[in-house]
């Protein structure tokens, strides 16, 4: 009976991708950065054919697309901290882990690639699963 309600808990936790409410384990991580990535494809494909196809572009468009850039990079900073908490079992590592990250990513851009791909893989301590 305890172990249900445990099981419970745990894939309840890390639900709400705008704060670092919880660990998040690989699946969750996985759809979470498709999601982004998927996202990213939109804005390119407007920035690079839709707006210049438009013979005067409103700023507002540029706006637009400035503002979903910075919510897609506040939720894989998210994601991040939540998944590097489900691997060290610790919120202030998640989150020291992910500003470190995203001020090495503005030198080496590779960087934040070769971190994402190894969160993939990584088992966590505290999720056993996502399904």
């Amino acid at each position: 009976m305890q172990e249900d309600i445990d099981d419970k808990l745990e894939i309840e936790s890390g639900k709400n991708i705008w704060i670092a409410d919880g660990p998040i384990g690989r699946f969750r991580f996985f759809v979470i950065q498709m999601g982004v990535l998927l996202t990213g494809f939109v804005v390119l494909f407007f920035k690079n054919v839709i707006i210049p196809s438009i013979p005067h572009c409103p700023v507002d468009a540029l706006k637009l697309l400035v503002l979903i850039v910075a919510i897609m990079l506040w939720v894989c900073y998210v994601a991040i901290a939540k998944r590097i908490y489900d691997i060290t079992g610790s919120l202030k590592k998640g989150i020291l882990f992910s500003v470190l990250l995203f001020i090495l990513t503005l030198f080496f851009k590779i960087i934040i690639s070769i971190v994402t791909i190894a969160l993939f893989f990584i088992p966590g301590k505290m999720i056993k699963s996502n399904y």
